[in-house]
């Protein structure tokens, strides 16, 4: 049996809004300014979804999937690490008041008594979005964001 598609396959096929954005080196440490994303180079693409100053703009209402993954680290850690958190969030502009959607607190530099610490964070689900929501992410400590390639640290969604 032959499980090949051929180009005829996806002629009339519209795919779904969908995008996936990947990591740029931070350059505002601030933790009231969503992260920014390569939205067209390497494994970044939008399709039906636009961006626009580190948000995903949706084009159609519907159901989707929203993801984001940090990869984060530290060769600074203090010696006293009782305390540290960090925030990871996806949130939701609509009407330009900024909802947030799902959130991830943990804690950093706690390999007990070890300067170097390497971690990520994983955030995921199905939301409803309607048309020319923004969909963004924030992480309360910048400075923690490792981005190396396209695949340790990215944002992206698509109708389900």
């Amino acid at each position: 049996m032959n499980w090949s598609l051929g180009e005829e396959c996806f002629r009339d096929v519209h795919p779904m809004p969908s995008a996936h954005v990947t990591g740029l080196v931070v350059r505002d440490n601030s933790s009231s300014v969503s992260l920014q994303w390569e939205h067209s180079r390497g494994l970044a693409f939008l399709h039906q979804v636009a961006y626009n100053n580190g948000s995903l703009v949706c084009s159609k209402s519907g159901l989707y999937f929203i993801y984001s993954k940090l990869q984060l680290g530290s060769s600074k850690c203090p010696q006293k690490t009782e305390n540290l958190r960090c925030t990871h969030r996806v949130l939701k502009r609509s009407s330009a008041v900024d909802i947030p959607m799902i959130e991830n607190i943990l804690r950093f530099c706690d390999s007990q008594g070890s300067l170097v610490w390497r971690g990520s964070s994983f955030l995921g689900g199905s939301f409803m979005l309607t048309k020319d929501d923004e969909v963004f992410v924030n992480m309360s400590h910048k400075d923690l964001i490792r981005v190396q390639e396209d695949t340790m640290t990215f944002f992206g969604m698509f109708m389900v």
